[in-house]
């Protein structure tokens, strides 16, 4: 009887301590500055009203378009962040006790802005060099002016549409997406082989860089993947051909994005008069070959393939031919015998001479 009542006192205990927890606050006074072209300050007031016993920390999340993008759990009462405006971004600030309870967020919408560019992208030249390319939106005004920032490398574009000053800021990161000048390929002879190199680009690391060898010998084309890390390849050498080179580096995707231009054409050697006449010849006798054949083709045509008549065709004629003999049959024509008159004319006969008996 007493473990019953005991059971029983237990359970109204924990029913009245949870119906006496409060819910905790939130914080007050949510407000944000823009303290220069990208990095915004948040600040907020405690919330009044709690416990003595409370030991508060606020959790300050930052999403954008519905991707979070900071996360932070703090005892101050500010919050800075540098970002970019490329859609909605949500600020939400909660209220923690002792790391087991949290408030209902407060939030803090910043808009996504008017669309003044598209498609904005920046990229390296050099060490010393970045460009930034941009497509204007179709309500841009003619006056847009570029700012950037150097240390996540965040970039605005301003403008003025309609009395209003508009703004769209970008996060990029150059680093990954290089696009350095074309190497400067040299070409050396030595024994039986041509030695080609050429410089490492100036900007990225040069485990970084990958090269595609492009060459002609004789006229014909030939890709080469060089899978070394070294600026450099050999080739055999033929001293009857010509060799045209062009180089281009390429941007490891491990590193990131990018590459270089194809280099200028480096020539080495001269083709033999022999090669080139026979490059010429041999395509020339082909076609004139062919331009002759068809012309042989062309006039006796007739004979090599005759015309094969259809089958339908002859049958059709022979019972046609059939036909028409049944219906001719009872009805031929006979032609009318016409007189022919003949004049015949008698001619007299001289009299026989009278033979004389000899005396």
């Amino acid at each position: 009887m007493i473990l019953t009542h005991l059971g029983y006192l237990l359970v109204l205990l924990w029913i009245r301590e949870v119906t006496v927890e409060k819910v905790l606050p939130q914080p007050l006074d949510l407000s944000l500055t823009w303290y220069n072209e990208f990095c915004v300050k948040l600040s907020w007031n405690a919330p009044r009203d709690l416990d003595a016993s409370c030991e508060v920390k606020y959790m300050f999340d930052v999403t954008r378009n519905g991707r979070l993008l900071a996360s932070e759990r703090k005892m101050k009462t500010e919050f800075e962040r540098c970002l970019s405006l490329e859609g909605d971004v949500h600020f939400s600030v909660q209220t923690e006790c002792n790391k087991s309870s949290r408030s209902q967020p407060v939030v803090y919408t910043i808009a996504a802005p008017t669309e003044l560019v598209k498609n904005f992208y920046c990229f390296i030249n050099s060490t010393v060099d970045m460009n930034c390319m941009w497509i204007a939106a179709d309500q841009a005004p003619e006056n847009l002016h570029l700012y950037y920032s150097y240390a996540e490398t965040r970039t605005t574009v301003n403008g003025t549409v309609n009395g209003s000053s508009l703004r769209n800021t970008f996060e990029v990161s150059p680093l990954y997406n290089v696009k350095p000048a074309a190497p400067m390929v040299n070409i050396t002879k030595e024994g039986t082989e041509l030695n080609l190199s050429w410089d490492y680009p100036e900007i990225g690391a040069t485990y970084c860089w990958d090269y595609i060898l492009n060459y002609s010998k004789c006229k014909e084309h030939l890709n080469k993947l060089i899978e070394s890390k070294q600026p450099k390849a050999n080739i055999p050498y033929d001293p009857r051909c010509q060799y045209r080179v062009q180089v281009k580096a390429v941007y490891s995707k491990d590193c990131g994005l990018g590459g270089s231009d194809w280099s200028k054409v480096a020539v080495y050697g001269e083709d033999e008069w022999s090669n080139i006449v026979i490059a010429i010849a041999i395509p020339s006798s082909v076609f004139l070959l062919v331009i002759l054949f068809f012309c042989c083709l062309m006039k006796h045509r007739e004979k090599m393939f005759p015309k094969i008549p259809q089958p339908s065709l002859i049958f059709k004629d022979i019972l046609n031919s059939s036909k028409e003999q049944k219906t001719f049959i009872g009805n031929l024509y006979v032609p009318v015998e016409e007189d022919v008159e003949c004049k015949i004319s008698l001619e007299n006969k001289p009299p026989l001479p009278i033979m004389q008996p000899d005396s």
